[in-house]
């Protein structure tokens, strides 16, 4: 529905409220009546009043966001939430996230750095909330000793969100440095964490390859595979990870996913696991 729309449907129905609930009596008791119905409820007049202020007021001053959202148009928002963040420093949750997503929507990666480079002067703690999007740029880039630095540096922060997320990508661009004792370390700490399954099946699917060098790993591996499989069959997990890209690192992980998909359910075809070839994602 339009925002105009929604704007003119609000300020319907709260008037024809008012009138309903104030004037309405006026005419099934008379003015004597209605003088003390008045006097009673004058206070939920002024809640009606302030309702309306409160909301045409916030329409009218975030008119031009509405207008840029409804009509997609995501370079001009763009340009929109950049004026309010760096010229007027109104760093705010609402369009910090509303920037970020738009940086996504237009492949702008240059622009995320750039943003996040601002708020770690201004206001660290936004990029610790939005941690995952601040990284797509990072996990992305082909440096991964530039995204060592800024993955550990969030995961030694207790106020950065999706901890176990930022972990993996750590410990991503640890191996990705040929660092595979401690990269492997940090892998071995999520196997312990399964509330996430798509992590928890990308951890396997990482550790997979270290099965030659730490035979031991294969029963842990073989448990995890049980542990998804036991309650998914490839259907089933598909839907599930349909409704996880909501999580930008779900989406741009897609490609990996699905072969580590096809890696988990091709064991219950073959039931020999394949622990020789790396994932793709660490070449």
């Amino acid at each position: 529905m339009k925002f105009k729309t929604i704007f003119f449907l609000f300020n319907i129905i709260i008037s024809f409220s008012f009138i309903f609930i104030f004037l309405f009596p006026l005419f099934l008791f008379g003015s004597v009546t209605y003088s003390t119905f008045f006097k009673n409820n004058w206070g939920a007049l002024l809640v009606f009043i302030l309702i309306l202020l409160v909301f045409n007021t916030y329409f009218l001053k975030n008119f031009r966001l509405f207008s840029l959202l409804e009509a997609e148009n995501w370079i001009e928002l763009i340009k929109y939430l950049e004026n309010k963040i760096y010229v007027k420093n109104k760093i705010k949750k609402n369009n910090i996230k509303m920037l970020l997503n738009a940086y996504l929507l237009t492949s702008n990666p240059e622009a995320t750095l750039k943003l996040e480079k601002h708020l770690e002067q201004k206001k660290k703690s936004l990029v610790e909330f939005f941690s995952i999007q601040f990284g797509i740029p990072y996990l992305l880039n082909n440096k991964p000793d530039e995204s060592e630095k800024f993955f550990g540096r969030l995961l030694a922060s207790s106020a950065t969100s999706n901890p176990n997320w930022i972990r993996w990508n750590y410990g991503l661009s640890l191996i990705q440095q040929n660092q595979l004792e401690v990269g492997q370390e940090q892998f071995m700490k999520l196997l312990e964490e399964d509330k996430d399954l798509i992590l928890y099946l990308l951890t396997l699917y990482i550790l997979k390859s270290f099965v030659p060098s730490n035979p031991d790993l294969k029963d842990k591996i073989e448990a995890g595979i049980h542990k998804i499989t036991g309650k998914y069959n490839v259907y089933t997990w598909q839907k599930l990870v349909e409704t996880q890209k909501s999580n930008v690192q779900v989406l741009v992980l897609s490609r990996i996913i699905d072969q580590a998909t096809s890696w988990l359910f091709g064991y219950l075809e073959s039931k020999d696991l394949e622990f020789d070839a790396e994932p793709e994602i660490i070449n």
